[in-house]
């Protein structure tokens, strides 16, 4: 019986044992789980590390685009004022014809001038010869016909300058 009882002894003591390695393998097993889900975090910081660089690097792209709008709305404004220079030149030039056409005008308003005064030289004549025929009174008539061919040249001449201005028009 002793026997029996040593060996009961010595059972319980390893019954023990397995209670304490049992309680380690729980505690064990706790710790791995820990380390599993430590595992998964490690795993989703990483990820999110990822993530981060990957914001970090569109808000580059961002900061770019920014960058390129306002150049593009510099560009936007650059063509309008080229429009506008465009539209200054071309009213620079129509001043330019303006002011051409205004020096023939001129030109003109001469010339009618001189059509007015050769007018005046004409009807003067005219009148002077009604009173040389009614007097019979021919004072120097080769003076009288130059000044009419002067007259008559003169008449010429703003024809030609009328036919110009028709042309301008």
């Amino acid at each position: 019986m002793r026997k029996q009882l040593h060996k009961l002894d010595k059972v319980s003591k390893q019954l023990h044992k397995l209670d304490k390695v049992s309680k380690q393998l729980h505690k064990l097993d706790k710790v791995s789980k820990q380390l599993h889900k430590l595992d998964k975090v490690s795993k989703q910081l990483h990820k999110l590390d990822k993530v981060s660089k990957q914001l970090h690097k569109l808000d580059k792209v961002s900061k770019k685009l920014h960058k390129l709008d306002k150049v593009s709305k510099q560009l936007h404004k650059l063509d309008e004022a080229s429009k506008q220079l465009h539209k200054l030149d071309e009213a620079s030039t129509q001043l330019h014809k303006l002011d051409k056409s205004s020096k023939q005008l001129h030109k003109l308003d001469e010339a009618s001038k001189q059509l007015h005064n050769t007018d005046k030289v004409s009807n003067s004549y005219t009148n002077w010869m009604r009173r040389a025929y009614s007097y019979k009174n021919w004072m120097r008539p080769s003076t009288q016909l130059h000044k009419l061919d002067e007259s008559s040249k003169q008449l010429h001449k703003l024809d030609e300058a009328s036919k110009q201005l028709h042309k301008l028009d």
